[in-house]
């Protein structure tokens, strides 16, 4: 967070049981003391920094749904942004709905998904056709702009109802050719060809390079050793996938008070992680049993493939930020700026893995779900990957999403 004057905001650290007010400056940050916290910040000072579907309350950043009331039966409040509004407007909507992890972009940045209202950005098979505000659908008249270059629109069902579809779902080709949308420079749109299949492409992947570690490759690997320092070797300590994305077996198998650690994560085509010089630990069960423990510990981010021409480290610039929330077995989850977390990297959160928004506490969400966002000054030179709220780089691609794998390597 960048600040350019001091500001005291609500993303604390748990000390003794308590939540303890950290005061920010421009060069520094420190636990307050008591004396200096005691008449609170200023909403003047705070504003700025409050996202768009928050405001300053008593100096404090919190949702623009809090004190709103909705008078429907099994309605709750959300926040809805229009297109190029600098901030969002609570609206009551239908509860039990639950938006779709597949759902993206401006439909889910902006809270439009399932608000009673038919949003064309919503409108996909991803967001389930606005949780079905659109039901039972759009003509297509209405619907071809919204199309991608590369799609039209087509009926499925013999209405006038539409969908965008890929410009080759229609077009046969040869047995020995595939089906490709191109696009001359200019153009709007592209058009479907019949392209002849390489006869030396086949569907059998390129072997890959031997690995200690499950998709990391040799290189990847010596990247990584690399830039921990000579001598040094990665041992495998926690698969995601074979463990069923379980926290409690996260616990067993990584929690020990042992480092430093590499957390590897793919998604899609990109490939990222972090350094944690540091050993994880639980919060303490006695005298009080705390729903989770923060402790500063120095870290670095890194891609290995997907976001600069070559692998990157992504050190965080400031040292005072640099620590990690870890949450007790169970259900209980650290709380973040927008919803929770069993495990959350940097005191910036940007990366919080088994997330839930609103609070949500359900057991059965797994260490898949994640948050992740890197704000713009601590991306270096020469990135190409996603961006979204201020320019912050999204290295899965989006802000919250599913992971398709997570390794965790102990550094031996």
């Amino acid at each position: 967070m960048r600040c350019r004057r001091r500001v005291t905001v609500c993303v604390v650290r748990r000390t003794t049981g308590r939540m303890a007010s950290v005061t920010l400056s421009v060069t520094t940050m420190r636990v307050a003391s008591t004396e200096e916290t005691a008449q609170g910040a200023s909403c003047n000072d705070v504003s700025p920094y409050c996202l768009w579907n928050e405001t300053c309350v008593n100096g404090r950043c919190e949702s623009l749904c809090l004190g709103t009331e909705c008078s429907q039966p099994n309605h709750e409040c959300h926040v809805h942004r229009e297109e190029g509004a600098e901030k969002g407007v609570p609206k009551c909507v239908e509860k039990g709905a639950e938006m779709p992890s597949t759902c993206h972009g401006v439909c889910r940045e902006r809270g439009y998904w399932k608000d009673e209202e038919c949003d064309l950005e919503c409108y996909s098979y991803a967001c389930e056709f606005d949780g079905g505000d659109c039901d039972p659908g759009l003509y297509c008249n209405d619907l071809s702009p919204y199309c991608l270059w590369n799609e039209t629109c087509v009926n499925h069902d013999g209405t006038s109802f539409g969908r965008c579809e890929s410009l080759c779902l229609d077009h046969e080709c040869p047995q020995d050719h595939d089906c490709q949308v191109h696009r001359e420079e200019g153009a709007e749109k592209g058009v479907p060809q019949c392209v002849e299949k390489d006869p030396s492409v086949t569907t059998q992947p390129p072997p890959t390079p031997a690995s200690p570690t499950p998709m990391l490759t040799a290189e990847q690997e010596a990247v990584l050793t690399d830039w921990i320092g000579q001598g040094t070797s990665l041992q495998l300590l926690y698969t995601g996938t074979s463990e069923a994305w379980s926290y409690d077996d996260f616990v067993d198998k990584v929690v020990d008070g042992a480092g430093g650690l590499v957390l590897v994560i793919w998604k899609d085509r990109y490939t990222f992680g972090c350094f944690l010089d540091c050993g994880l630990r639980l919060p303490a069960e006695h005298p009080v049993e705390q729903d989770y423990i923060a402790f500063d510990c120095p870290m670095c981010f890194f891609s290995l493939e997907g976001h600069f021409d070559a692998p990157t480290r992504m050190p965080i610039g400031d040292v005072n930020m640099q620590g990690v929330s870890v949450s007790r077995r169970g259900s209980a989850r650290a709380p973040l700026w927008w919803g929770v977390a069993h495990l959350v990297i940097s005191y910036m959160q940007y990366l919080s893995i088994g997330w839930t928004p609103d609070n949500d506490t359900d057991s059965s969400v797994g260490l898949d779900s994640m948050m992740q966002f890197i704000k713009a000054p601590d991306v270096p030179d020469g990135y190409s990957g996603v961006r979204g709220y201020n320019n912050s780089a999204l290295l899965a691609g989006h802000d919250t999403y599913k992971a398709d794998e997570m390794l965790v390597l102990r550094v031996t």
